[in-house]
This record gives structure tokens, sequence and C-alpha cells, in this order.
């Protein structure tokens, strides 16, 4: 009978190492189609990542699946709130020899920490990134680590280092042939251009970026277009920044877009002192549901009643501005409004092209 009992037991465990074992086996498996999957089908390969169970896997495996669960967030745009994933990843490949994974792990560890707000820790990990991928083939991870570091740069105001950032960027883009990461990058160069106060070289990457893009791609050839108008609007050149923004508005762009676009021909026509049009386009911007946008648009309208010697309306108009400038300052505790508006443009560009 004990021999019996005995006999059980060593199948029942033998059987449950094979199980095991076949678990492990079937769950590398499914990291190595991940990884195929990942550039072609990000939503598959997430569904396909949250069937693994890590406790199966070693520690090599588990790393690597670290890295990849927090690459399909990133390409699924889920937002990521820890670096508890990531950090796995950093510190099991810190140490090893394969400069290609060390180089897209610093580079997925500066995108968690850039998305956590964490800029300086960004930073480092993008440079890090950027070091170990120096001399690689793979060109788009190149392209990404220089992009995000550039628009890290810009939205620090380190606008030399970011237009360092975007000609590499711009390098590497053209190495691998894709328009659209060549369009992104020409844009964040106008952009840091448009910082550093350089507008007339500003609106020259402005057009080559126009040029390149593909006139199906209406959502960025609108955004495009109305910046440019910008740009020309901060040189007085108004005749062509209307014109750039009517273009834009003819694209028929989302209604969230469009308050954007005419809160810049109401400024043109402000800058221009045509008071009438520019109260027109600013009546409308004050029903954006952005409170930036909210706020600027009630101090532009209370400054043209003045002008206009409405000083009644204009006191109307700044007591708006003054109530819906308290909420800005609880719920962000920001005052720079146009550019929030540009960094938000250029966020939604950031995200398009895809980590």
């Amino acid at each position: 009978m004990k021999n019996f009992i005995l006999h059980i037991n060593l199948i029942l465990l033998f059987a449950g190492i094979v199980v095991s074992c076949s678990n492990e086996q079937q769950s590398i498996l499914d990291i190595k189609h991940t990884e195929k999957l990942l550039e072609t089908r990000p939503d598959s390969a997430l569904k396909l990542l949250k069937q693994i169970d890590p406790k199966v896997l070693s520690t090599s495996e588990y790393a690597r699946y670290c890295l990849l669960m927090t690459e399909a967030l990133g390409k699924n745009q889920i937002p990521i709130t820890s670096d508890s994933l990531i950090s796995v990843a950093v510190e099991y490949f810190n140490d090893k020899s394969d400069k290609d994974i060390k180089a897209k792990t610093y580079f997925y560890a500066g995108w968690v920490n850039q998305e956590m707000q964490n800029t300086k820790q960004a930073m480092e990990y993008f440079l890090k990134a950027a070091d170990f991928a120096e001399g690689d083939k793979d060109y788009k991870l190149q392209y990404l680590i220089y992009f995000y570091l550039g628009d890290l740069y810009f939205q620090e105001n380190l606008y030399d280092s970011a237009l360092k950032m975007n000609k590499q960027a711009f390098k590497f883009s053209k190495l691998l042939g894709n328009k659209n990461y060549m369009v992104y990058a020409l844009r964040s160069t106008a952009l840091a251009y448009s910082g550093k106060g350089q507008k007339d070289s500003s609106i020259v990457y402005y057009s080559k970026a126009i040029d390149l893009l593909p006139k199906s791609d209406s959502v960025t050839l609108a955004t495009l277009y109305n910046e440019i108008g910008d740009r020309y609007n901060d040189i007085k050149k108004f005749k062509q920044a209307i014109q750039y923004v009517d273009k834009a508005i003819s694209l028929n762009p989302s209604s969230e877009e469009l308050h954007y676009f005419y809160v810049v021909k109401a400024h043109i026509y402000y800058s221009s002192a045509q008071y009438d049009s520019a109260y027109y386009y600013y009546s409308k911007t004050v029903e954006s549901p952005n409170l930036n946008t909210k706020v600027d648009s009630y101090l532009k309208l209370s400054n043209i009643e003045r002008k206009r010697g409405n000083l009644k309306k204009a006191f109307e108009y700044t007591d708006i501005f003054l109530h819906n400038k308290d909420l800005i300052e609880e719920q962000s505790h920001s005052e720079m409004i146009i550019k929030m508006q540009n960094i938000y443009q250029h966020k939604k560009t950031v995200e398009k092209s895809s980590i």
C-alpha cells in the first residue's frame, strides 16, 4: 500500500514538473511571438502578454517580458503611472553586454519617466539609450530616442539642445526613408527655432515639412498650416498668416482643433488691429473646452472693449477672465496660455509618431 501511494505521488510530481516545464516553454514561445507582433499588431501583442504567467518565467525571460509589456502599453497608448515594470528590465539588462537590448530598455525607461513627468530622469535614460544605440543599424530606435529628447528639451525651453536633437532625428528619419518621420522632425525643428525667436528659420522648416507631407494626411497638414500662419503673424506678415490659417480651417478639423485654429486667427486680427474681426473669433474661442483658451480669449475681449471705449463691458470680461484664471491655477498652476496650446499640439504629433 505504501509503495502504491509513493508510486502515485511520484507520478503526480512528475506530471507537475512536465506541466510546469510545458507552461514555461509555451510562455517563452509566446514572448518570442509577441516581439514579432508588436510592430504590426500591438493590440494582439498586448493580449498575448496578458495571458502569460510571469511566475513560470526565468529571470532573463521575466526581464524581457517586462520590457515587452512596457512597449506594448506604449504602442496601445495606455497611460503609464509606474516604472515598476521597466525598472526590472533596466536592472537586469544593465549588466549585460548586449548593447541593442540595453539601448531599447533605456529608451523605454526614458519614455516611462517622461510620461510620469520625471523630466531629469527621462533625459538621463534617453541619453544612455543614445550612447548604446550609437553605430547600430536600428535607425528607427535612434530616430525615436532623439525625437523624444528633442521634445523634452523643447518643453524645458532648452531650444538649442532641442534643435540639436531634432536634427539628429531628421538624419535617422532620412536613413529610414520614412517621410512621416521626416515631417515630424522638421516640425519639431520649426518649433525649436520659433522658441529661439528665429521666426524666419521656423517658417523655412515648416515649409519643408509641408512639402514632404502627403496631402492625404489632412490632420497633420492642418496643424502645420495653422502653425506656420502663427509664425507669419509673429513677423507681421498678416496676409500670409490669414491665408495659411484659412487653409487649415478648410480641411475640416475636429471641433477641438478648430478652436485652436480660431485662436490663431483671432490673434492675427488682434495683432493687425482689426478688432471687429478679432472680437468675432474670440467670441467663438470662449466656447472652447480648454480653460487656457477661455482665459486668453476673455482677456483679449476685455482689451478690445477697452480700446473701443466700452469700459463696462471690458470690466465684465475681466471678471470672467479672473474667475477662469483662478480655476486654471487651482487645476494646474499654469499661466503659459499660448505655449500650452503649442505643447498640446506638439504632444499629439509625438504620440502619432508611435513608439
